[in-house]
């Protein structure tokens, strides 16, 4: 792997576990309506995203067909993926919804990169995707708990598995099939597409309160603007990787440093427990990620 792809590697777990610690943060502070919260920091963070992706490309937008449904259709994903998310934290634990999130984040590409992209790996990248899956598993052991959950919680989990995967499948695609090119489109219209049924949803549901729900409060609201510049930033840095690292890989290693960091971060500054099968989850995806890393 090139320097230059090992730097971006980098830079790209360190901006998405900042965002999922200012997502937390918002979480934490929000003022508003408990069940508004996620529709107001997708609709939010999403035309952010938009937004700021459509100026760093100096205002121009000219989707081809492709694109234009890939992006309407991973936009679809993305929702789903935060309804996902929402309703499985009401109905179960936090720790079989992460774990189930990253396994859909790395098995789905892998698949794809298999059977639609025939991009076959090499034996000691399948070693290390597996050690990552084994270390995402060890690092939300505790949690792992389903025999006290509510009614739907197995479903909303599938659905996280499986969007969250789609959503990687889907973008990862596009590159493919425009040949690494309108890499601005595909993010605009996934993330306009997200911001705009996050915003409908959350007009159907709030309805008169739907504009009181996005009154935050202060640390809220800095944390969700700040969080719409770091979407930005990952999602603009994952449609670059993709481009010099295979995608199975690339998402195996992000997921894998995100989680590794989220232990650390959580250990210095959210003050938990740092237990023996976090630290042999974090020694695992420290090797998986020097096989993955290996010449492809």
């Amino acid at each position: 792997m090139s320097l230059d792809a090992v730097l971006l590697l980098i830079f790209m777990v360190i901006v998405f576990t900042t965002q999922g610690s200012l997502s937390k943060v918002f979480s934490m502070h929000y003022q508003g309506p408990a069940l508004a919260a996620t529709p107001v920091y997708a609709s939010v963070t999403g035309a952010a995203c938009a937004l700021a992706t459509w100026c760093m490309a100096g205002f121009a937008y000219a989707p081809s067909t492709q694109t234009l449904w890939l992006g309407l259709a991973n936009g679809v994903t993305l929702f789903l993926y935060n309804v996902a998310a929402v309703n499985a934290a009401r109905t179960g634990p936090y720790s079989l919804q992460s774990l189930m999130a990253t396994l859909g984040s790395i098995v789905l590409p892998l698949l794809a990169s298999l059977l639609l992209w025939r991009e076959p790996l090499v034996l000691l990248h399948y070693i290390g995707i597996a050690l990552m899956l084994l270390a995402a598993a060890l690092f939300h052991l505790k949690g792992l708990n389903v025999q006290e959950v509510k009614k739907g919680y197995r479903g909303w989990v599938v659905l996280l598995l499986v969007s969250n995967g789609v959503f990687g499948v889907l973008m990862a695609s596009q590159q493919r099939v425009m040949d690494f090119t309108q890499r601005n489109e595909m993010i605009i219209t996934t993330y306009g597409t997200s911001a705009a049924i996050s915003a409908a949803f959350l007009l159907l549901t709030q309805k008169a309160q739907a504009a009181r729900a996005y009154q935050t409060g202060r640390t809220s609201g800095i944390a969700l603007l700040v969080s719409g510049a770091v979407v930005a930033t990952g999602v603009n840095l994952l449609m670059r990787a993709l481009q010099l690292i295979p995608a199975p890989i690339l998402y195996t290693i992000n997921n894998g440093g995100v989680l590794m960091l989220a232990v650390l971060l959580g250990t210095v500054i959210w003050k938990e427990k740092f237990t023996f099968h976090k630290g042999l989850g974090l020694a695992l995806a420290v090797v998986a990620i020097a096989l993955l890393g290996q010449a492809n």
